[in-house]
């Protein structure tokens, strides 16, 4: 999605929990877009973001 691809196999009730937080929204062609360049900046560092190992 941050990619700009499809989603792929996803389950109906994780596309309604993002929806329903906010966090994206259903874009004009039925698809489905970060709800604004915040959201996208902020999830895109926290989806890369790797765990220190021993922490």
């Amino acid at each position: 999605m941050l990619s700009g691809q499809e989603l792929g196999n996803v389950p109906n009730d994780d596309i309604q929990f993002v929806l329903d937080l906010g966090l994206c929204r259903m874009d004009l062609l039925g698809g489905i877009a970060i709800a604004n360049p915040i959201y996208r900046e902020v999830l895109s560092r926290a989806l890369t973001v790797t765990q220190a190992v021993g922490r």
